[in-house]
């Protein structure tokens, strides 16, 4: 029988009223782990636009999480910043009461306070890593500070948990040393969900990201269905971005891809998102670099399949051939083919596969179980 435990979340990335979207993975994995555990986050965030130099704390209990939100006012200066972060942690720990594991996320610039706290109250640290910073070409900007203080976050906590190897992978090609696990990201299944899709005289193609290109690679993936326009009239594709949306409107009539054949839709709330899943029939990407992939995982839940790049948690599951496809980074071609060929209903698509990876994976349920076991060994390392 598993123990109920009080577990302190931390999180360099939260969903606040600054950015309602930044860190949704975190909160979806604090909800993922109080279905066994009690759980607490705190999150001090800079409010550029506060007015006074005062400490706002917003509590928020859903889903069986305790949310405390610390808003203080930003300074331009990162000191002055980490000394506001530092007392607006503080303020927000007696709203806690004990805790027996400290369950942090995103190892810079969370680490340091986290790793306080570990030494201060004598507690197990574990960080949950989710960052693109280290793979190519984002790793580029770690400078030597910044890389030096990852490393002694990272030799401070019982586990580093990348959400996917190449994750792991890339962390370890830099030199930071750990006692290294995998868990994945969690997936609401319940929420994202098959639902019967309704017929239309045209194929529905989904793409949700940032928009951004150096990433996400948003413009070789308009060319594709720039060409693909200039061949057929059969499909339209809806983009939702919840940042560069109206720079992507701008590379679309640059292009002078027609109207019909792309929908941009801005910020959506989760449930939005499950529902656009579910009427869609191909749910593309084409980034250049992937730490996971959330929402391709998302798309498998609804039985929706996947054309995305050899990049994420994909590439770890090639063995599912009729879930998804699989293509070279920048090989536009190869894009194009597979988007066609879903058109053309040319591929052998098992919705049940799809699912079932889903919630035997990466539900809610499953990533606790997880957690559960890694809080135990933690907890028994320490007694």
């Amino acid at each position: 029988m598993i123990q109920r435990r009080n577990i302190l979340f931390l999180s360099s990335w939260y969903p606040s009223r600054i950015a309602p979207t930044d860190g949704n993975f975190v909160q979806r994995h604090a909800e993922a782990v109080a279905l066994q555990h009690k759980v607490s986050v705190i999150f001090p965030i800079g409010d550029a636009n506060k007015e006074s130099n005062t400490y706002e704390i917003v509590q928020e209990n859903k889903k069986g999480v305790q949310s405390i939100l610390v808003y203080f006012k930003k300074h331009p200066f990162f000191l002055i910043n980490v000394s506001r972060k530092f007392k607006a942690l503080k303020k927000a720990l007696p709203l806690v009461g004990d805790f027996d594991v400290i369950h942090a996320n995103v190892l810079y610039p969370i680490g340091v306070l986290a790793v306080w706290l570990s030494i201060k109250f004598s507690k197990p640290l574990l960080f949950t890593e989710h960052w693109t910073g280290y793979f190519h070409p984002e790793k580029s900007n770690l400078s030597s500070l910044k890389r030096f203080v990852i490393k002694q976050i990272a030799s401070k906590s019982a586990f580093v948990v990348p959400v996917s190897n190449s994750l792991k992978k890339a962390m370890i090609q830099l030199d930071f040393k750990a006692n290294y696990r995998v868990i994945g990201n969690a997936i609401d299944t319940n929420l994202f969900a098959p639902k019967t899709k309704k017929k239309s005289n045209r194929f529905q193609l989904l793409h949700i990201s940032t928009l951004n290109n150096t990433h996400k690679n948003i413009v070789g993936m308009l060319e594709v269905i720039h060409a693909i326009s200039k061949k057929r009239n059969d499909f339209t594709l809806h983009i939702i971005g919840d940042s560069n949306l109206e720079k992507t409107k701008d590379i679309i009539r640059e292009m002078g891809i027609p109207k019909a054949y792309i929908t941009c839709h801005g910020t959506q709330t989760p449930a939005e998102i499950a529902t656009f899943m579910q009427a869609s029939d191909l749910y593309i990407s084409f980034s250049n670099y992937e730490t996971f992939g959330v929402v391709y995982i998302e798309a498998l839940a609804t039985e929706t399949p996947v054309v995305c790049t050899d990049t994420g948690i994909l590439t770890e599951h090639k063995e599912l051939k009729d879930a998804f496809k699989l293509v070279p980074v920048k090989d536009k071609k190869q894009l194009q083919v597979h988007i066609e060929n879903y058109i053309d209903n040319k591929y052998t698509v098992n919705r049940e596969i799809m699912r079932a990876f889903a919630v035997e994976n990466f539900s809610f349920e499953a990533i606790a179980k997880q957690y559960a076991e890694l809080y135990d060994k933690m907890l028994n390392r320490n007694e």
